[in-house]
């Protein structure tokens, strides 16, 4: 890989690494030939600071917060439509 740069990574929903596997949407990953998430990167060859790396863990945690916050306010909006809300909570209709 030519100089690696935050600019290389990729924040994507549907997200794997070649080594682990599949990941939770949104983990920082890059592309060199193959996908890797940094943690494996970093267990590889790919440098980078300890710096850059708290960067990135910064940026990672603060899509997938936003993400999920989307997605939890979906799921009780869907809840709410179907009527199920209720008795999830043992409320009775």
């Amino acid at each position: 890989m030519d100089e690696f740069t935050i600019k290389d990574v990729e924040y994507l929903v549907d997200c794997h690494c070649d080594n682990c596997g599949d990941l939770e949407p949104l983990t920082a990953t890059y592309e060199n030939g193959e996908r890797y998430c940094i943690d494996c990167g970093r267990m590889g060859d790919l440098e980078i600071t300890d710096e850059e790396y708290a960067q990135i863990y910064v940026i990672e945690s603060t899509k997938k917060i936003v993400h999920f916050k989307k997605r939890i306010a979906e799921l009780e909006e869907e809840l709410k439509i179907s009527n199920v809300e209720g008795e999830l909570n043992g409320e009775e209709n």
